[in-house]
This record gives C-alpha cells, structure tokens and sequence, in this order.
C-alpha cells in the first residue's frame, strides 16, 4: 500500500463508527391502511420495495404494493393472504405463496401459488398451506416450505411442469422460515407442533434425506432464518419462556447462541438478514413496559449489537415483519400496525454516509493503481 493509501486507511480506521449501521435517519409511510398483516418484502433490481399482505376488512385478501421510485401502488390479488412470502426473480418477476381457506370441504387451508410472469396475475394450489415461506432456486423455480399442526412441515418445489412434495417432519407447525444453499438444498427452521421448540431441518442429500436437530425447547416462535457465505445457518427468533429476542448460528462445528435483546417482552415477529460481511441485522417488535412500544432493529458489527428505534408504536402491532439491506447500508423494513401496512425506511447519518462513500471510493482507486503496477 502506497504511503497516501495507508494514510487515509488510518484515517478511515479512526472516523468511521465501529458500526456504521448505528446512527441511522428512519422515515416510515402508511401503505395502505385496509391491510397489512403477513407482511412480506423484496426488492427488486433498481432496489425499489415491493410488499405482499392481507387486507383487513371483511373477507381477508392477498394484496401487493410496489413502489416505482416515485410513489407507491396497490392492488388486491385473490382472497387469501395469510402468512404471504414473497421473491423477486432475476427478470423482475414476482412470485408469492400465501394460505387461503378452501371453498369446498373440509374446508382445509389451502397453498396458493401466484406470479405475474405471463403478465397479470396467475395462481393454483399447490397443497396445505397455514405458514408459508418462498425462495427460488438457481433456475428461478420457486420452492416452499409450508404446513400446519395437522399434517406437519412440507417442502414443495415446482420443476418447470409440475410440482413435488415431501413430507419433511410431521412435529412441524406453523412458523416456518426457508433457505436455500448455493447448490438449491433447502434448510428450514420452524417451530415443532409438540412442545413449541425450535427446529432445524436441512436436506443432506438423497441417499441420506433430510438432517433435524432441535436447538431450544423454550417455548420458540417467529423463527427467521438466513444463510452465510459458508452456507451456514443463522436463526433469530422469540423465546417465550423469558420473552427475549435470541439469535442462533452455526459457526461450522458447533451451534451458538445469544440474547440479543432482553429488557421487558422483547423480540416478537423478527426478520433476520445478513449482510455482505456474513454479520446479522434484525427487525423485531419492542414491547418493553417502561417505555413506548417500538419497532426496533438491532445490528451487529463483528463485536458489539447497537440499537435504533425505527417508529414508536401507535396501535396494536400485526403479526410479520420483513426486512432487506439495500445500497450503501439503507434498510427497508415492512411491517402492520392497527391494520395498515406500513413501510420504514433508514439510511446511515449524512456524516457517516459520507465517510463511508470516500472510503469506498478511495479504496477502489488504490486497488486499481495496484492492480496496474501488476499488470506492467
């Protein structure tokens, strides 16, 4: 490194907050007040939100807002709605699973499949439904994990014509989050029927099948799960018996875990996604009893979680929230609260932004000047 270089590394290494996460400037939106619950978010590839949720009045629907860089627009889908997960795919395609009730008996609920890839909106069913979570595989077919108490954890995947099931656990339950590896071999937590523990299933291979273990038996729910860069497991979720937020990762030999927030009742419906330097974000529910009910969000930088209130809660929170990072450290944050979808939107402090950009930019030029005296 040139001795410029080095100077303002060291310079960088001083300004720049030890998260720079820590510090952000939230704006939220009222999205549609006729709905919100089951939130559901992804970006697409201009990095613009786009949401899947129920409406609220009357017969329940699935719904979709999407925001164009401008202003939002909404519409109603099909009835439906419940427990909605939502994908983007590489051509901008959306793709979504929810539960609806069936309309003939026994009047079971229902998976629905709906995109929009021929143009307008198109669905079927696929097979139980209750919880829902969606993610599309390498050739940009969906795959979902979905069940409820009565038939246990499924695991559907659409090959192009049709669609397979499995039956993955029969102690699976309603609250069911999936992922996908690099090689399309689906993992999912979920919360067991007997017991309300955690859970963790991952599919070995076919000759082996799939892999279970139970990772806490504290009366679990709201389990999200996100994958590293090694393909390893990380799960927050909310531990009843002491109403705290935790965080579960395995870290390539053994699990670990952590509380990450415990002060009060703390941790319900969190979102967990990870960054590009494998560390975890999460959006969560906040109710503590010495201070206003908020939507929060904790991050962590390698050593230390930091802590933001993203809005004070000004009715009775949804169930769902869903969470993404977009560029230059912004967060977009879905979530319900007294039955209207809302939308919260963070970005780092202008300062810290600032400094953020200059180093990046700063370190690209030096990598360029090494690459060049490589290449002479």
């Amino acid at each position: 490194m040139s001795p410029k270089c080095l100077a303002v590394a060291v310079l960088l290494a001083v300004c720049v907050p030890s998260n720079p996460v820590a510090g952000m400037v939230w704006t939220t939106q009222n999205v549609d007040s006729g709905g919100g619950e089951f939130a559901s978010l992804a970006l697409d590839l201009a990095g613009n939100p786009h949401m899947t949720y129920q409406s609220a009045q009357g017969d329940h629907y699935l719904c979709y807002a999407a925001y164009d860089g401008t202003s939002w627009s909404t519409e109603t889908i099909e009835p439906g709605g419940r427990r909605t997960s939502l994908a983007i795919d590489s051509n901008g395609v959306e793709h979504i699973s929810h539960s609806t009730d069936s309309l003939a008996p026994p009047y079971t609920t229902v998976l629905r499949y709906v995109t929009r890839a021929a143009g307008s909106w198109q669905g079927e069913d696929v097979g139980p439904g209750g919880s829902t979570s969606i993610a599309l595989d390498a050739a940009g077919h969906p795959c979902i994990a979905h069940g409820y108490s009565e038939v246990g954890l499924r695991y559907s995947v659409w090959h192009g014509a049709s669609w397979s099931t499995q039956s993955v656990d029969l102690d699976g339950t309603d609250d069911i989050s999936l992922a996908l590896t690099d090689d399309d071999r689906p993992c999912i937590a979920y919360r067991s029927r007997f017991g309300a523990n955690l859970k963790y299933a991952n599919w070995v291979g076919d000759v082996s099948g799939w892999s279970f273990r139970t990772l806490d038996t504290s009366s679990v729910s709201d389990p999200s799960l996100a994958l590293d860069s090694n393909g390893y497991p990380h799960i927050a979720y909310y531990c009843g018996v002491v109403s705290d937020l935790k965080y579960a990762y395995w870290d390539g030999s053994d699990w670990q875990f952590t509380t990450v927030a415990a002060e009060g009742v703390t941790g319900s419906s969190p979102s967990l996604v990870l960054d590009d330097n494998d560390n975890p974000h999460i959006a969560y529910w906040d109710d503590a009893g010495d201070r206003p009910n908020t939507l929060a969000y904790a991050s962590f930088d390698g050593s230390s979680w930091a802590y933001e209130t993203v809005a004070l809660q000004e009715g009775p929170p949804q169930y769902g929230i869903s969470l993404a990072l977009g560029e230059n450290g912004a967060v977009h944050i879905a979530y319900g609260e007294s039955w209207a979808l809302k939308y919260a939107y963070g970005v780092p402090e202008p300062a810290t932004l600032s400094l953020l950009v200059l180093g990046g930019a700063l370190a690209l030029r030096c990598g360029r000047r090494r690459g060049a005296r490589r290449s002479a």
